[in-house]
């Protein structure tokens, strides 16, 4: 049976952040987009419903419901879509994980947080604003820095990734989703433990 992170709830949302359209695959912004596909293969589903401007599929775990959600409102008003879910399924901000990328972490690494600022992070801006809060549970996963630092933030992050950076954020992606379920399974702080701790020289 699933131990969820607040045990009163049996609701829990997983939201990958992303822009919609073929335009934008593969790009860093989009990590959250595909580790949310690389978790709905895991588990055998698909995101076939639409509602509140985002893609949505229900899982039922034993007396568990997890929606796993990709919001179609491109990423400044992600918090737009995430925030409708929460009100209509009544769950808390604990209960919901944002997955989105990270321009502090090394390429293909990935860290596991509750509660925090947003780091600069528009998409995680949005959610914060509409949902009035910051404890939700966040899997950053890294993308690598800008390159030079007069480089534009949003052109680095909208820049698709190189065949080479590809194959590592491939490999990456199915542990990321496992981090997901270990959050799932054994709470926020057990998940940490176990995957925090492989960031070399992180924070």
């Amino acid at each position: 049976m699933l131990k969820i992170f607040k045990k009163s709830e049996q609701k829990l949302i997983v939201a990958g952040l992303g822009n919609p359209g073929v335009g934008y695959q593969n790009t860093r912004h989009n990590v959250g987009f595909a580790i949310i596909d690389t978790l709905c293969k895991r588990l055998g589903i698909e995101l076939k419903s639409t509602k509140f401007n985002a893609l949505y599929a229900k899982l039922k775990v034993a007396d568990k419901t997890i929606i796993l959600l990709k919001p179609q409102t491109f990423m400044n008003n992600s918090g737009m879509a995430v925030s409708q879910f929460v009100k209509y399924y009544n769950i808390s901000p604990q209960n919901v994980i944002v997955v989105h990328d990270d321009i502090t972490l090394p390429l293909g690494r990935f860290k596991i947080k509750q509660g925090g600022s947003a780091g600069g992070h528009n998409g995680i801006t949005s959610i914060i604003d509409f949902l009035d809060s910051q404890e939700f549970v966040r899997l950053k996963y890294g993308v690598g820095a800008k390159p030079l630092k007069e480089m534009n933030l949003a052109d680095w992050v909208l820049q698709r990734f190189n065949e080479d950076e590809l194959k590592t954020v491939e490999s990456s992606l199915p542990d990321a989703a496992e981090a997901i379920i270990d959050i799932i399974n054994n709470g926020v702080s057990a998940a940490m433990n176990s995957y925090n701790s492989n960031i070399k020289g992180q924070t």
